[in-house]
């Protein structure tokens, strides 16, 4: 198989370059999502 053009290089740095920033919001969202469940839990406990 031969090498890839610029151009098919270049698309597949973007590619991965998005595919990047997509797995750093899915960890952003999941801590996120961490901190107000913890945040619900510490404060269900203080109403008891």
């Amino acid at each position: 198989m031969s090498d890839p053009g610029p151009v098919a290089a270049v698309f597949n740095a973007v590619v991965r370059l998005l595919n990047l920033r997509l797995t750093a919001r899915a960890l952003e969202l999941e801590a996120q999502i961490a901190i107000e469940t913890a945040t619900t839990q510490h404060l269900k406990e203080d109403i008891r």
